[in-house]
């Protein structure tokens, strides 16, 4: 009791230590707290409330801000031992989701009540008013009947009975709110979402918050929100900058360009009608400026030595055009072709007396020449490789008609030979190349005059006269090119065409020109008075653009003194204050005591497969950090160890843990606390709450029939009470409550009841049934029938030493298998063989069509499972008897 009280001193010691913080804070800080202690839950809405007194706080600090602080009477009830708190029974529920009005569920006030349903049936609904009632970390939030129209829907409500150690019976008028009811937040609801002991991995440290502990970070969450928000609205307004400020239209150097600059929250409207003024008299200066210094002076030269050096290139390709047609060129071209003529006879000449008594026409013309070269050839390379051509030894052969050569012949083909190889032929060719050449270098490369197509516009740009007489030259040099060709090439009567005037004195003085304006700017860039009436010029080009913008320049003042506002905002949403306060909260709460009760719940859960160690290593945004490591391996990384059913049994001892501080038993609910878990630790859990409804009434919300099972076994095996409901559903409503649960969940004595229960109502519907239909429900009621002797055969003639699903063996029940005699096993089979008679399942033969059984041996069919059930328990009662019997010397001689 003095530990409990302790304990209970130290939880309060947490939130009064809470509560005297805040009164240090600014005032949307201490809203928030309230708000974290009483519901958990901060909405957007919320947030935009704080972040509205905030700001509030910050435009005016000593007015008036709306909002409710945190004060003792928001305190949660921690109630004295003698005024634990139970939940009796929920009815009379209106308005929320789909859940049947006319629904009552009752909860024992001993031991484990389990309300099992599966999905869609309103599970979920009930356990959201608990949630709203009592004390939970997640307040979901509770939905009206959608079927309803918007403009019928009210606000939830319920009925919720409950009970006190001193008050029997009440029942509660309960509303949806914000708020938890002030007695029943001495209930406390355990799902995975609003665990009391968060377990969040993040390397090895894992922040771990008992019940109080979790307000600092809480908090530090909403001062993250409430910064996001801030941040976007500085984002929103850094990016509503006018445009004006980032296009620059201004000289940086003027002093409207430093202004745009350096413009701040601080700048005076005064000081912005001075920079935007511009008079008369600064428009004539600036029309004056803007005349004499209209161009930009580098690049003004930059272009005139361009243009220069393009009319330069210009010129130079019609000189060299005009070098090529010269009269003395073509006189050139006309004597070499001379020579080719002359070089062309002489060799001819001596082709002719190569013909004087020839038979044949053309020796030494090309052909002729082809095929003596062929003769050559072959004589060398095939007919006498040993000899020159022509071989003339006496009985040497033409290689062309293989005769023996005579004298003439022998003659001739010398001759022949002596011309091939002879000096006139090669002048002659000789003479035709050097022609050639000079035809390619004045005849075959006429000028491109589209090429400079460009240097033509900047003439016209420049003289429009000088171009005409340019376009007229290139014409002239087109022609004479003309010209050139024809008589090059022997047209005879023809004469040089003249050139008209040359513009190439006009072009050089145009180059000239061009050049001497280059240079004039390059050197006017140096001037320190032209430094001086560029700046002036600048200056009044930037005043007359600001004189336009003068409330733009305001609205910019404007937007500058909000988001220095919204910053001054954002430095309260700091949290290292708030870490510092939950490092405070946690040394004085995790005490050796507590951890040392944590490990204890830790083991009893999960026994020795996961060992750990808690050391508080600082803390972070308001969450005290603990360096949780296996004891066997401390450097391990934690979350690549432990399962989500082993996290989860962690927040299940450290809410243990926590109930461990309270100084009242009040009850615990949990909604599906093992949903996620793996087989092996749904069985501790269901033990260890089956311990816990010893001595506090525990509610269990579940779908999962394997862990309703297990909380049945555990609740038996410690002698605490059980009962169960059952939720079903129609197509237009939920929440429908049964007593029992569903057939497959029913133990063996349940089914019997149902079973007998069903053989009454056949028997009083018998005479209103055909037999066709009799015999449909007759054969589910075999169906049920057998399937009852199954389990019976699992839950009592085995005595749960094997079931199914389970991850174990009871073998402390194995003698009772010893009830199993063959007596008991024949009238088992034999029972179980006549329901497979009659169960729908199997298929008759067409002449059989047998009617079933009446319901008098529906009853009797009854009885005989109860008298095997009844059989079997007397005869573990006498195994038990017999082995205390057994136990009971061994015992006195200790």
């Amino acid at each position: 009791m003095a530990e409990s009280a302790n304990a209970d001193a130290t939880f309060r010691s947490v939130l009064s230590t809470i509560l005297e913080w805040s009164k240090t804070r600014p005032r949307w800080q201490r809203v928030a707290l309230r708000k974290i202690l009483q519901t958990d839950v901060v909405s957007d809405h919320d947030i935009q409330d704080l972040v509205s007194i905030l700001r509030s706080e910050k435009e005016n600090p000593t007015g008036n801000v709306h909002g409710k602080t945190l004060h003792e009477d928001d305190l949660p009830a921690n109630p004295v031992i003698t005024e634990s708190v139970s939940i009796t029974q929920i009815n009379n529920v209106q308005h929320v989701n789909s859940l049947a009005a006319d629904q009552e569920i009752r909860f024992s006030e001993r031991g484990i009540t389990v309300i099992f349903g599966g999905n869609g049936t309103g599970k979920s609904s009930y356990t959201r008013i608990l949630k709203n009632a009592c004390r939970s970390r997640h307040r979901d939030r509770i939905l009206p009947d959608i079927h309803t129209p918007e403009n019928k829907r009210e606000i939830p409500t319920a009925d919720i009975g409950f009970s006190t150690s001193t008050v029997y019976d009440s029942t509660l008028k309960w509303q949806y709110s914000d708020t938890p009811d002030k007695v029943l937040s001495a209930v406390s609801v355990f799902d995975r979402k609003c665990a009391a002991v968060h377990i969040q991995s993040k390397g090895n440290e894992i922040a771990f918050r008992p019940q109080g502990l979790d307000i600092p970070d809480t908090l530090v969450s909403v001062c993250k929100r409430v910064e996001k928000i801030l941040t976007n609205e500085i984002n929103s307004l850094e990016k509503a900058q006018n445009d004006i400020f980032n296009q620059s239209p201004w000289n940086s150097g003027t002093t409207v360009g430093q202004f745009a600059a350096t413009i701040s929250k601080d700048t005076s409207e005064t000081y912005v009608d001075s920079l935007c003024a511009f008079s008369k008299s600064d428009e004539e200066r600036l029309n004056y400026l803007t005349e004499i210094l209209s161009k930009d002076i580098h690049r003004a030269a930059r272009e005139q030595a361009l243009k220069a050096e393009r009319l330069r290139r210009f010129k130079f390709s019609i000189e060299t055009e005009i070098s090529r047609l010269t009269k003395e060129k073509l006189e050139t071209i006309l004597d070499q072709r001379k020579r080719v003529i002359e070089a062309r006879q002489a060799a001819q000449a001596s082709v002719s007396m190569l013909n004087e008594g020839g038979v044949l026409p053309d020796i030494g013309g090309e052909v002729w020449k082809r095929l003596w070269d062929a003769a050559r050839k072959y004589s060398k390379e095939v007919a006498y490789r040993e000899h020159t051509f022509p071989n003339t030894e006496d009985g040497a052969r033409c290689v062309l008609c293989q005769q023996v050569l005579g004298e003439d012949a022998i003659r001739r083909m010398e001759t022949f030979e002596a011309y091939v190889t002879g000096d006139l032929e090669m002048r002659a060719q000789e003479e035709h190349e050097n022609y050639q050449t000079l035809r390619r270098n004045n005849l075959l490369s006429p000028i491109n005059f589209k090429s400079h197509q460009d240097i033509l516009e900047d003439i016209n740009l420049s003289d429009p006269q000088l171009l005409k007489t340019v376009k007229r030259f290139l014409a002239s040099i087109r022609l004479r090119q003309s010209i050139f060709k024809k008589i090059a090439n022997d047209t005879q009567g023809m004469q040089l065409s003249d050139y008209t005037p040359s513009p190439i004195n006009d072009l050089n003085v145009l180059i000239q020109k061009h050049q001497n304006a280059a240079k004039e700017l390059n050197e006017s860039t140096n001037e320190e008075g032209l430094a001086k009436l560029t700046s002036e010029l600048a200056e009044l080009r930037d005043r007359k653009t600001a004189s336009v913008h003068r409330e733009t320049f305001l609205n910019e003042i404007k937007r500058l003194k909000k988001i220095s506002l919204l910053k001054e905002c954002k430095k309260d949403t700091a949290t290292r204050s708030i870490t510092t306060l939950g490092n405070q909260i946690a040394d004085d709460v995790i005490t050796p005591k507590f951890k040392d009760r944590f490990q204890e719940e830790l083991v009893g859960l999960v026994g020795n497969q996961v060992r750990v160690s808690i050391e508080r290593s600082g803390g972070q945004y308001g969450s005290p950090i603990y360096t949780i490591g296996l004891l066997s391996s401390p450097s391990t990384d934690i979350s690549t160890v432990l399962s989500e059913g082993e996290q989860t049994c962690v927040a299940v001892a450290a809410f243990l843990t926590e109930l461990a501080t309270s100084t009242h038993h009040s009850a615990l609910i949990f909604d599906d606390p093992v949903s996620s878990l793996d087989h092996v630790w749904r069985h501790k859990v269901a033990k260890r709450l089956a311990e816990e409804a010893k001595t506090r009434q525990v509610i269990v919300f579940t779908h999962d029939l394997v862990f309703l099972n297990d909380l049945q076994d555990s609740a038996d095996a410690v002698k605490v009470e059980f009962s169960s409901r059952h939720l079903t559903r129609t197509p237009k409503l939920i929440g429908i409550v049964n007593d029992n649960l569903p057939w497959v969940g029913m133990r063996v004595e349940a089914r019997i009841d149902a079973l007998q229960k069903e053989a009454r109502r056949l028997r009083d519907i018998r005479n209103d049934l055909t037999q066709e239909k009799y015999n449909v429900e007759a054969a589910k009621f075999y169906d049920h029938m057998r399937a009852s002797w199954e389990r019976a055969l699992e839950e009592k003639g085995v005595a749960g030493v094997i079931v199914r699903h389970r991850d174990y063996i009871n073998a402390k029940n194995i003698n009772k298998i010893s009830a199993l005699n063959l007596s008991v096993c024949e009238a088992w089979y034999e029972a179980w063989a006549r329901c497979c008679d009659y169960v729908a399942g199997h298929d008759p033969s067409r002449g059989r069509n047998q009617a079933l059984p009446e319901p008098i041996e529906l009853l009797k069919e009854c009885d005989s499972l109860l008298h095997w059930v009844g059989s079997i328990k007397n005869s573990h009662k006498r195994i038990d008897n017999s082995a205390k019997k057994q136990t009971a010397p061994v015992a006195a001689m200790n």
